[in-house]
């Protein structure tokens, strides 16, 4: 229903006000007038009546149309007015309009009179709308005035303009990408309401799904049990919604909410647009700091890795030269059955010191991603039976283990060593997790294009911020003596060298979930052959040419080597084996070389060495993954190697393997 027009008319002749009411009658004006005869009426009308628009009789005795206008001014500026005179020359009736007044009407032309206070209202409501325009944009100039670096405060200062511009009771920014800074998006609300948090109800996925930077409203919102949304609960009725756009596409939703019937104007349309774009530029800020904060972390541990593993490197090639020999006398030694007991202890304690020192190597050459991997076809939950059988001795009678696997997975290419050394770092890291007891799950499936392993505790989990280095090196939670730091940085290291992903899920008191995920192998079958341990198998009468500039090392493997049958030829480095190719007439079928030596390196000798001998095969041995025969870890194809250090049983194995091939 229309709203009754409130008129106040200034007229001392009783006769005149009738002729006015009666003009805007007949025009059909739905209005409420009030007539005031003298100064005072007509200051306490002001006042009292609130009018919508004045219409002024120039000639009052005492008090005529131009005082009262000025005093309209004064106490309503906003309320239009309009001289009604019987006569009025141009001249004056031009000062009245200069003066401030919207028009004039003769008394004996009326009929004009509806017309001009319409025409009145309607500038009036133009000039108001501009100024609450002008007022709008000055509040949001000086909001972007006082903005600082930090965007997250920026969007909350943004979200509580636009609730003041919009005039509403409670304004909100809900932002819906969920890889963006939580911290944005309370619902600003007065202090005797607590924060609702994210609307369930209609409004903001409506506005999202529109994907259009436009203004939604929703008015009389429904407050019973079917409802029961945000809104709704805190008794808001009315619900003014714009889009927040960031590259074309919304990232979240504007909201103004009010306790009464509110509908918008094309300037709160206008505003409310600027403030949400404005929240946009600021997502856009927000996203490209994460962005850089983000680069700069990965540079900074790229950096990091670089140097760790540059030193890993140099520290592998002389401590696994030290480290083959000390296992290689020892399980010389160890082959004497007639030592005392206590004698016969102490070796296999050398030897297990020796294992550990070699595991530590192995671990800061896998996180470093400097180790050699040697990649096999692999039946992933063949993998985890074998290596569950090892872990319930391990895990202890305290924590129970568990598999779920996947049918019919392809399998992976990995280092089957490798993949192993995942699983038991990963399961020893549940273990550890839980000095309660509890469950161990380790779990296999398929995702697109790659088979994962996980591995689920019910330990006592981690929070985000320690989540956030988890798999930096020497970076632990355990007591001093209790952990290296290397364990889950070395599953790091073989998964990201084998091409694969690494993710963790924890949280305080809700347990723990790895999940590592490798390229399928689709259409191949495994291509692990385990080997034969039976001494008389690994015999041979064959001769081989023995490159190693580490004395000890070339003194232990060519006592290996005899001890199987072989002719050995020694040279202590490149120069000597080409002296020894060209002065040798009999058959060499293989070269076991170092790879790192001083002058001409193990690939550039047996570059050289099969110009001479076109059959030749080369065995590589080395410490770390150098780049002369490893690519990013990998071996070139049809390269073989063994890695230092190394038992007599395992180099046995390899030379009895390539000669036989």
């Amino acid at each position: 229903m229309e709203t009754a027009l409130k008129i106040l008319i200034l007229e001392d002749n009783p006769h005149d006000e009738e002729l006015v009411r009666r003009a805007l009658s007949k025009a059909g004006l739905s209005f409420t007038a009030r007539a005031a005869r003298t100064q005072r009426d007509f200051e306490g009308s002001l006042k009292d009546f609130a009018p919508d628009i004045v219409l002024l009789d120039y000639a009052v005795p005492g008090f005529g149309g131009l005082l009262g206008l000025k005093t309209v001014q004064e106490k309503l500026p906003e309320v239009p007015c309009v001289i009604v005179s019987g006569s009025l020359d141009e001249e004056t009736a031009a000062g009245c309009i200069k003066s401030g007044a919207v028009d004039y009407v003769l008394k004996n032309n009326l009929h004009r009179l509806p017309p001009a206070i319409r025409g009145a209202l309607e500038k009036s409501r133009i000039t108001r709308e501009h100024r609450l325009v002008q007022e709008r944009l000055a509040k949001i100039n000086a909001c972007f005035l006082s903005f600082g670096a930090d965007s997250v405060e920026n969007i909350n200062r943004l979200t509580g303009l636009c609730g003041e511009i919009m005039e509403a009771e409670s304004a909100v920014y809900n932002r819906v990408d969920p890889k963006l800074v939580s911290a944005v998006g309370q619902w600003r609300l007065p202090s005797d309401f607590n924060p609702i948090g994210k609307p369930e109800g209609r409004i903001c996925p409506k506005v999202l799904a529109d994907g259009q930077s436009r203004l939604f409203v929703v008015r009389d919102l429904p407050n019973g049990t079917e409802a029961q949304s945000p809104e709704a609960r805190h008794g808001f009725l009315t619900y003014v919604a714009h889009a927040v756009m960031n590259d074309g596409a919304p990232v979240g939703a504007l909201c103004a909410l009010y306790r009464r019937d509110f509908v918008p104007s094309g300037s709160h349309e206008r505003a409310m647009g600027i403030v949400a774009a404005a929240i946009g530029v600021e997502e856009q800020r927000l996203r490209a700091e994460k962005e850089r904060e983000s680069l700069s972390d990965e540079l900074r541990q790229s950096h990091k890795m670089e140097a760790i593993g540059r030193l890993a490197g140099g520290v592998a090639h002389d401590f696994n030269n030290a480290l083959t020999a000390i296992k290689g006398h020892c399980e010389f030694l160890l082959l004497d059955h007639t030592q005392p007991d206590q004698e016969r202890d102490d070796l296999l304690q050398i030897n297990k010191a020796a294992d550990y020192a070699a595991s530590l190597t192995r671990q800061l050459l896998a996180f470093s991603r400097r180790q050699i991997l040697s990649p096999k076809i692999v039946n992933l939950n063949e993998t985890v039976k074998d290596v569950s059988k090892l872990l319930h001795r391990t895990l202890g009678e305290n924590v129970r283990l568990s598999t779920l696997l996947a049918e019919g997975l392809n399998p992976v290419r990995v280092d089957p060593g490798q993949l192993e050394q995942i699983l038991m770092n990963l399961a020893i890291n549940a273990r550890d997790a839980m000095p309660e007891g509890g469950r161990l799950t380790i779990e296999t499936g398929a995702a697109e294009r790659m088979v994962f392993l996980r591995v689920v505790d019910t330990g006592i989990g981690v929070d985000a911020e320690t989540l956030k280095h988890i798999f930096e090196p020497f970076f632990t939670t355990k007591e001093i003596g209790k952990g290296t730091g290397l364990g889950l940085p070395t599953v790091y290291g073989i998964v990201k060298q084998s091409g694969g992903e690494v993710d963790v899920v924890s949280a305080p008191g809700q347990g723990t979930a790895f999940t590592v995920s490798l390229p399928a192998a689709a259409g191949e079958h495994s291509s692990v052959v385990p080997g034969a341990d039976d001494p008389e198998s690994l015999q041979g009468d064959e001769t081989i040419l023995l490159v190693e500039d580490e004395p000890t090392v070339r003194a232990l493997m060519s006592r290996i080597l005899r001890r199987n049958g072989y002719t050995v030829i020694e040279a202590a480095d490149a120069v000597k084996a080409l002296e020894v190719s060209v002065g040798h007439v009999g058959a060499i079928p293989l070269v076991v070389t170092d790879l790192v030596m001083p002058g001409l390196n193990g690939r550039q000798l047996a570059d050289r060495l099969v110009q001479q001998r076109p059959t030749l095969k080369v065995l590589y041995i080395s410490g770390y993954a150098d780049e002369t025969v490893v690519r990013h870890g990998l071996l070139d194809p049809g390269t073989e190697m063994l890695q230092k250090p190394f038992t007599p049983m395992a180099l046995s194995h390899k030379v009895r393997q390539m000669l036989d091939a």
